[in-house]
């Protein structure tokens, strides 16, 4: 029964499964988990560099600490799900959708995939906010003319690489195929889409009702990428399109903060960037679209994969 239902290759009659009930809880400890090496080396690197420049921890000593964090405690987070799937379910990685002919084809198409949906709610916000967008074309064309920037696009673009890529495979790869395997595609896309949104569930600290707005919007990325993997067999793809489509938000809100702060610190300007990017302060009008509009590229997602779509 689990073969019939898998979303990616079987996993073996001797398998042990996580319980339906159980997926969320160990998905979300594991999310708990890792937060334990991005803090260390955020707080130790930002020490560090207050000490080695006898100053306090400013936002541009903040940028490279805080990316080597988010870097190395996601990367834990593949390594924590691998022991997971291996040691504890007995099967593997292939069963959780890390696997497909044509990886690296997969993984550009998602890229693709996901610059194309990022442009959407960019373009959404644009037309919101003329200025705004204004802003954005300018930052954008500070940025590519200066090797400081590159630097630093290219760091967020490896640390999005991996922040994305283990989320995909753990919310779409392990969790996705074992509620799968015992309750079918659908029963899965829905568990793993709300525990994906509960996972973000700080958005809530600052503004709870924008936050709830901002979760929703979280849970419906998550399920236009559950649709995505299903239709494809694989996570490969999918992670490419969450690492574009993170990667390309951020970048948007860098370019615009950027034009507006011309001389300063690449590094600072970053660090600020991504705390607005990753905190919601009050409820505005384009939250809410941007919320429907996510759910209905998820709606688009399910159609067009609908023939692939394993039963269940």
């Amino acid at each position: 029964m689990s073969g019939q239902r898998a979303v990616f290759p079987p996993p073996p009659d001797t398998a042990r499964l996580t319980y339906v009930w159980a997926a969320p809880l160990v998905a979300l400890g594991f999310v708990a988990l890792i937060q334990l090496p991005v803090l260390l080396i955020v707080f130790v690197g930002i020490a560090a560099g207050g000490v080695l420049t006898g100053g306090e921890a400013t936002p541009d000593l903040m940028f490279w600490p805080l990316a080597t964090g988010i870097a190395v405690g996601f990367g834990f987070l593949i390594l924590v799900t691998v022991f997971w799937l291996r040691g504890f379910e007995r099967r593997s990685v292939r069963t959780a959708g890390w696997t497909g002919p044509n990886s690296f084809g997969r993984y550009v198409r998602g890229l693709a995939a996901g610059l194309m949906i990022a442009a959407v709610m960019i373009g959404v916000d644009a037309a919101m906010a003329p200025d705004e967008a204004g802003a954005l074309l300018e930052g954008l064309s500070l940025m590519a003319g200066s090797p400081g920037w590159l630097v630093i696009l290219a760091a967020l673009a490896v640390m999005f690489a991996i922040q994305s890529g283990a989320e995909e495979f753990t919310f779409r790869g392990w969790m996705l195929s074992a509620i799968a395997a015992r309750r079918g595609a659908a029963m899965a896309i829905i568990i793993s889409s709300i525990t994906f949104a509960l996972a973000h569930v700080h958005y809530v600290l600052l503004a709870p009702m924008a936050g709830l707005v901002a979760i929703a919007g979280v849970g419906f990325v998550g399920t236009a990428f559950a649709f995505y993997a299903i239709r494809e067999g694989s996570v490969i793809g999918v992670a490419g399109a969450h690492a574009a489509y993170n990667f390309s938000l951020v970048v948007a809100v860098i370019a615009g903060l950027a034009a507006r702060s011309e001389g300063s610190y690449p590094a600072a300007v970053s660090v600020e960037a991504f705390m607005e990017a990753t905190q919601v302060e009050a409820f505005e009008p384009s939250m809410a679209i941007s919320a429907g509009l996510l759910a209905l590229i998820a709606l688009g997602i399910a159609l067009i994969g609908r023939r692939k779509a394993p039963a269940g």
